[in-house]
């Protein structure tokens, strides 16, 4: 086959893996959005709960199972990260065997969006405050029920589950850079090797 032909048939692959990889995103921020909304609404039901009843065990659970969803957030950013960087790969190599510019929306997101912005910012510091208020607030009411001693294994508990979350989150915006990098090194190996040969 010529490669005109074998041009064409790349094309519609990509099409189709680009059209596959945006509505995977599209389904992982649905997901995500909606079982982290559910999981801050099921600890401040609990910090409620627990509060007005006086319930100090429930006060063990809330700081775990709030980082839990923060950690699943994490995770499934994680996932988008990979996948838009992947998919930007995908889109050079759609406008490589174009000529031109046909998709360009990760490129636009990565050089003139930005993937960290003040909205960005501001979620992540309510966010943070929420977890810290949580925190606090359990801590203490653990301390005053349970004593000292099991006090002090909670706090560790907690500042493990912390700083799994800082290494995630970490982790997270790595994702995209190493997404792209290994989707460039895959779908334009042939463009790169043939310019070398040139």
């Amino acid at each position: 086959m010529g490669k005109p032909v074998d041009d064409i048939r790349d094309r519609e692959t990509l099409q189709k893996e680009y059209e596959r990889i945006a509505g995977d995103i599209r389904g992982i921020e649905t997901n995500n959005d909606k079982a982290v909304g559910l999981g801050l609404t099921v600890v401040g039901i609990g910090l409620a709960y627990g509060t007005k009843e006086n319930l100090s065990y429930v006060f063990l659970f809330l700081p775990i199972a709030l980082m839990g969803v923060f950690l699943y957030g994490t995770l499934q950013y994680h996932n988008l990260f990979w996948l838009g960087g992947y998919k930007r790969a995908v889109e050079e190599k759609i406008n490589d065997l174009a000529g031109r510019t046909v998709v360009c929306w990760e490129a636009l997101v990565q050089t003139r969006r930005g993937r960290v912005n003040v909205i960005n910012v501001g979620l992540t510091t309510v966010y943070l405050g929420i977890l810290v208020a949580i925190t606090s607030i359990s801590t203490s009411k653990v301390f005053a029920a349970f004593g000292l001693a099991f006090g002090v294994v909670f706090g560790l508990v907690e500042v493990t589950l912390a700083m799994l979350l800082l290494f995630g989150v970490r982790r997270m915006f790595r994702g995209y850079d190493e997404a792209l990098a290994y989707g460039r090194k895959a779908l334009l190996a042939d463009i790169q090797q043939a310019e070398s040969e040139t």
